[in-house]
C-alpha cells in the first residue's frame, strides 16, 4: 500500500512579506522608546555606582576605620573619575597634637580638602593614608575608585568634598563645591551623550539650595543631537546626588513634561541610600 501523502503547507513569500512588514513596523515604533529608556537606565546605573562609593567612603569614618575621608571627582576625557581617600584615626590625632602642621593654620583650614593644593594633596595621593605606596591592604582595600562614562557633571577638572565623623572636619574643596567656605550638598549629574555641563555650567554652586538651580533644562543641542524647537528638546535625564555634613545620603531626579508649549519641572527625591558593605 502506497504512503499516504501528507498535506504540508508553507508560508507563501506573499505571507512572509506581509510578516516581515509587520515585525518592521512594530520594531520601528519600538524602537524610540526602547532608545530612550536604555539611555535613562545608563545614567541611572552611574548615579547609583557614584552615590554607592560615596556611602561606603563616609561610612568608614562610622565605623572608626578612617577619622577623615574625601570623595575626589575628576572630569576628564575619558569619563568622570570618582575616588575615596582616607586618614586614619593615628595619622589625624598626628597632625591635630602637631602645631606645626599645616592642618592647624587658620589661613590653610579651606585648603583641607582642596585636591589641588592643601595639607593633604600631592599629585601622587601620598598624603592620603590609604594611597600612600606601603599601606597595608586593610586599609587600602577601605576606598575605591571608578570611572564612569555615560553621565557628565557641571564642571571641568576636579572637585572634593570631605568628611569625618559626627560632621567635625566637615568641607568642600574652594573653588567647586565650597567656593565661600561652605560646602554646597550636592552634585550634579546628567546624561553625557546629551551634554557636557548639564546646561547648568557655571551656575553650579550659585546658590546652597538645589532648588534654586536654574531649570528645568533640556537638551537643546544639534552637537547632542537635540533642537531648540520643543518637539525637538530631548531629556537630560538630570539626576542629583545630595550629602549631609553627617553622611546622610540621598539622590534626586528632576522629572520634566510638556506643559502650554514647554518643558516644566519638579524634583523628585529618591530614599537616602543604605548603608554598602566594602568594596577593595
Amino acid at each position: 500500500m502506497p504512503p499516504q501523502e501528507k498535506n504540508i503547507k508553507g508560508f507563501s513569500i506573499l505571507e512572509l512579506l506581509v510578516v516581515l512588514a509587520l515585525v518592521a513596523i512594530i520594531s520601528g515604533a519600538a524602537y524610540p522608546n526602547f532608545s530612550e529608556w536604555n539611555k535613562e537606565r545608563a545614567v541611572r546605573s552611574d548615579v547609583d555606582k557614584i552615590a554607592a562609593l560615596i556611602k561606603n567612603t563616609y561610612t568608614q569614618t562610622e565605623r572608626g576605620a578612617l577619622a577623615y575621608v574625601q570623595i575626589y571627582f575628576n572630569q576628564t576625557d575619558d569619563g568622570l573619575f570618582v575616588e575615596g581617600r582616607g586618614l586614619t584615626m593615628s595619622t589625624l590625632a598626628t597632625k591635630i597634637n602637631d602645631g606645626s602642621d599645616d592642618w592647624n593654620d587658620t589661613d590653610k583650614i579651606g585648603e583641607r580638602c582642596d585636591p589641588g593644593v592643601g595639607v593633604t594633596a600631592t599629585s601622587e595621593n601620598a598624603n592620603w593614608d590609604t594611597h600612600k605606596a606601603d599601606a597595608p591592604a586593610e586599609i587600602s582595600n577601605l576606598v575605591y575608585d571608578i570611572t564612569v562614562t555615560d553621565v557628565t557633571t557641571t564642571f571641568d577638572g576636579t572637585a572634593a568634598i570631605c568628611f569625618s565623623r559626627n560632621g567635625k572636619f566637615y568641607g568642600g574643596d574652594d573653588t567647586i563645591i565650597a567656593d565661600d567656605g561652605t560646602p554646597i550638598n550636592f552634585i550634579l549629574l546628567c546624561s553625557a551623550k546629551r551634554s557636557d555641563d548639564c546646561n547648568i555650567g557655571t551656575n553650579y554652586g550659585a546658590s546652597k539650595d538645589i532648588k534654586d538651580e536654574p531649570l528645568p533644562v533640556m537638551c537643546t543641542s544639534t552637537a547632542f543631537g537635540c533642537g531648540i524647537n520643543l518637539d525637538d528638546q530631548k531629556n537630560l535625564y538630570l539626576n542629583a546626588i545630595k550629602w549631609s555634613r553627617y553622611g546622610n545620603i540621598s539622590k534626586a531626579k528632576w522629572q520634566v513634561k510638556k506643559s502650554s508649549g514647554s518643558y516644566v519641572g519638579s524634583w523628585s527625591d529618591e530614599a537616602p541610600e543604605e548603608e554598602e558593605d566594602d568594596e577593595g
